[in-house]
């Protein structure tokens, strides 16, 4: 059985990079998942300098933009291609990883999942 490939958004969110980082590397270790890690590649960079992280499967995926909490989600989403949120998104869609998480804005998740996966189905 393959390992579970998540991309994770490392730069949105209160504590981004450093929480976010030092958490999923933890969580990686615990539930044995791979990681590909979505932001500023030398902050990431940094944060996983800090730990021993050479026996997890840890990836960083450069991205540009973050999408802050005071801008309107629909806005940004649809207006900006390389925010952290959309870059992981792209890496799900593309097959390259098995889920996306992100600790930003909850309507930016949402809408940047919407845009890239569709919705589900509700049966009538």
């Amino acid at each position: 059985m393959n390992m579970v490939h998540i991309a994770v958004d490392a730069k949105s969110g209160d504590h981004a990079s450093e929480k976010i980082v030092t958490r999923t590397f933890q969580g990686a270790r615990d539930f044995n998942f791979r990681v590909s890690l979505v932001g500023d590649h030398d902050a990431i960079q940094y944060e996983l300098s800090m730990s021993q992280t050479d026996d997890l499967q840890l990836g960083i995926v450069p991205a540009g933009d973050v999408i802050h909490m005071d801008e309107n989600p629909a806005n940004a989403v649809r207006s900006r291609s390389d925010t952290s949120i959309k870059v992981a998104c792209r890496k799900l869609t593309k097959g390259h990883a098995d889920g996306v998480l992100t600790m930003g804005h909850t309507g930016t998740g949402l809408i940047a999942a919407m845009t890239n996966f569709g919705g589900i189905p509700v049966p009538r």
